[in-house]
């Protein structure tokens, strides 16, 4: 068609060309969608038309465009030519009709349509000043033509229509500038062909557009319970100063750390220090150490201790023996587990309350009978919560000093009671708890409860269990006093400065724990993966370096290696430059690993790291052992092919 198109209210002379110019070196870039391993719209145009007019179709070959396949399946391979212009001539000049789509035959309207394909839509995909700039040639050129060159269609069209439909977006908030090619664009867009590909590229492209449908990955953090205030919030981490901190309290730490970050409130770091025959301040040092290693930095307003709160813990437990509400036991520790075990009332349950304060006189002097009790809560003997059976909350301590306190004391008070206690006291408002304290939680309510204290809301999490690997304090410490270690921050040890003494980084570890979230479900985990996880962190900034053992060495003589020793070099790690390079040694003798050699069989070949592929022509044995090897060095050799 030679159709003539005239733009209404446009005259030749109505367009600033200087203001249009000015806009394109300013133009802000747009999101521009364009679908990847698709070919050209240019090079599907022109293969779609020489189909259409071809008078056998069937006598087109199949053509690939870069090894793409196009939605017609047109083989003819072009992939060694550079750039979408030169595929849609080659086609034309070897199927099509190249009068007609490169003016062939005449030299000036041939070379002006060279001229206009020397930008395409590949050049200017995605820069968006790049594409106006040309939007304004073409549109200046327009404004006495029809079509781009001489009276009918051309690639040098249809590379005008691929360039603004894989630009579209570019194109429709700009188009007012532009009316001559808009014209022209609008006439194109109507041929059947061109507008079958628009539809095809606009699907494709929204559907590019459409983020993959991946499996949601839920966030592992459940949002707090009790409506909690953003910068009101407070968690607390209670390590008992009894030893080292393990990978297990690793969690509770990064827990706790992660939902008083996430509401702008504030981490408590608490000693539980009520137990003074296990504490030491050599544990107590090692946790802030600890503490500081994982990057959290300890507020001196919000660290504390347990014992800092003994006078108000003792009064709170006179208070409830007064009231007849706890009582003095001096059974036998065996006696009350089997009393407790069959849901039986302990026989001095109803001791009167003159008889409870004698004896709890007694006991915090550290004197007579006082020794041998224990004061209890007088709760449910026969509830089916084991932790409401009249628990102990007091018990007596008289040999050894406190770390804190000295002799001050001769009773300590328990966890399930001083816990809430202290929670309530210092304005803790969730108190993330391990799933195994999840049967004392009622007690720990109960406590508040009863004596009328502020409530602190309790969040149970699972407790991170390793497969093979000792947590428990009691027993990692009989490693340490028998010798069998050389300390808690033994490599061996699951503790968190034996594991990064072993290699473990810190941002591996909090990251592996963030990841494992507050999920309750108990999980079995296999220490694989969290030095999995460290590889992660490690490999993209650790340097490649070669060695082999020494004792268990076999040497490798090339037949037709360097014979003098020579360096090259080489990067330090193959995808990070910033490492940067270091020499490696060649000559036709070199060193392997004993565990490689005996894996490689004669006629094998195998590669040399940071140097290429030799074929392995001898083996020398001692027995069963690899005593020497013999080969020669492939230098063509393709590093894929071995094993």
């Amino acid at each position: 068609s030679t159709k003539s198109y005239t733009t209404p209210g446009c005259s030749s002379g109505s367009v600033d060309r200087q203001q249009q110019v000015k806009m394109a070196d300013k133009a802000k870039p747009v999101p521009v969608l364009h679908p990847k391993n698709q070919t050209p719209l240019l090079v599907q145009a022109i293969a779609e038309f020489i189909v259409a007019q071809a008078a056998d179709p069937s006598s087109i070959p199949p053509f690939v465009y870069k090894g793409i396949d196009p939605a017609r399946q047109l083989n003819v391979v072009v992939d060694k030519l550079s750039g979408e212009a030169v595929a849609a001539r080659y086609l034309t000049r070897s199927f099509g009709t190249p009068a007609r789509w490169l003016c062939a035959g005449d030299a000036y309207l041939s070379s002006s349509v060279d001229e206009w394909l020397s930008v395409t839509a590949e050049t200017v995909f995605n820069n968006v000043p790049a594409l106006l700039r040309q939007m304004v040639a073409f549109d200046d050129h327009l404004q006495m033509r029809t079509f781009v060159v001489g009276h009918a269609m051309t690639l040098a069209d249809l590379n005008l229509w691929s360039m603004i439909t894989t630009n579209l977006n570019v194109y429709k908030a700009n188009k007012q500038h532009f009316p001559h090619v808009d014209r022209l664009y609008n006439f194109l867009a109507d041929e059947p062909i061109l507008a079958k590909l628009g539809r095809q590229y606009a699907t494709t492209t929204a559907q590019a557009a459409e983020p993959k449908k991946q499996k949601e990955k839920k966030s592992s953090f459940v949002p707090l319970k009790n409506n909690p205030v953003m910068g009101k919030v407070m968690t607390r981490f209670p390590p008992e100063p009894s030893g080292y901190l393990h990978i297990g309290h690793a969690k509770a730490l990064v827990l706790n750390a992660f939902y008083a970050d996430q509401y702008k409130g504030q981490l408590r770091i608490r000693f539980d220090d009520t137990n003074p025959s296990k504490e030491k301040v050599e544990f107590e040092e090692s946790i802030l150490e600890d503490l500081a290693t994982m990057g959290i930095e300890v507020d001196k307003k919000f660290h504390s201790y347990t014992s800092q709160h003994f006078d108000t813990i003792l009064k709170y437990c006179d208070t409830l023996i007064r009231e007849g509400k706890a009582f003095c036991d001096s059974q036998s520790q065996e006696v009350q587990k089997e009393q407790r075990y069959k849901r039986e009332p302990s026989p001095l349950r109803d001791t009167p309350v003159e008889e409870n304060l004698r004896l709890w006189d007694l006991m915090q002097k550290g004197e007579g009978e006082g020794l041998n009790c224990v004061v209890r809560l007088k709760i449910d003997p026969s509830n089916n919560n084991g932790s409401l059976r009249d628990p102990a909350i007091y018990r007596c301590v008289v040999d050894t000093p406190h770390n804190r306190t000295g002799d001050k004391y001769k009773v300590y008070p328990l966890y399930d009671f001083a816990c809430p206690i202290v929670d309530s006291v210092e304005g803790v408002t969730h108190a993330l708890r391990s799933q195994e304290y999840h049967e004392h939680n009622p007690l720990y309510e109960f406590v508040l409860q009863l004596l009328k204290l502020r409530f602190v809301q309790i969040e149970d999490f699972s407790r991170l269990n390793f497969q093979y690997a000792l947590l428990s304090k009691r027993k990692l410490q009989w490693f340490v006093d028998e010798g069998y270690v050389s300390g808690w921050d033994s490599p061996a040890f699951p503790t968190i400065r034996g594991m990064i003494r072993r290699g473990l980084t810190v941002a591996a570890l909090k990251s592996f724990m963030t990841d494992q979230g507050s999920s309750k479900s108990e999980v079995n985990m296999d220490m694989k993966h969290l030095w999995a996880r460290n590889r992660t962190q490690i490999d993209p900034v650790a340097p490649r370096h070669m060695a082999v053992e020494d004792e268990f060495k076999v040497k490798l003589t090339l037949t037709n290696g360097p014979s003098t020793a020579a360096a090259v070099v080489v990067a330090k790690h193959p995808k990070n430059k910033d490492l940067g390079e270091h020499a490696l040694v060649i000559a036709d003798q070199l060193w392997l690993e004993g565990e490689d050699a005996a894996l490689i069989s004669e006629n094998e070949e195998i590669t040399l790291m940071g140097w290429g592929n030799c074929v392995v022509k001898k083996i020398e044995r001692d027995g069963d052992r690899v005593a020497a090897l013999t080969g020669e060095f492939n230098p063509k050799g393709d590093f894929k092919s071995t094993k």
